[in-house]
């Protein structure tokens, strides 16, 4: 039996992370604007992109990248909208 790396487990635990946070959304437990639901996208697709890069799958990296942008950007305009108001 093979026994995983930390590069395998940080994929892991990103895939899961990105695949609940999905299946709740779907399922209208999380709304998509929610600081919740971009935080915990954010974090998915980070350890993924730690894993793309580490195994130099870099389609799968730039993937990864452009959502962990996004997320960031996202979470950037909802505190400064919080913050003035």
């Amino acid at each position: 039996m093979n026994d995983l790396s930390v590069i395998d487990v940080l994929g892991w635990v990103g895939a899961i992370i990105l695949l609940v946070a999905y299946t709740l959304n779907i399922m209208q437990k999380l709304e998509t604007d929610s600081s919740y639901f971009l935080s915990i996208n954010l974090l998915g697709a980070f350890l993924l992109t730690i894993n793309a890069y580490s195994t130099e799958s870099y389609p799968f990296l730039v993937v990864n990248l452009f959502w962990v942008l996004v997320s960031i950007y996202q979470l950037i305009n909802k505190i400064r909208a919080q913050a003035k108001s």
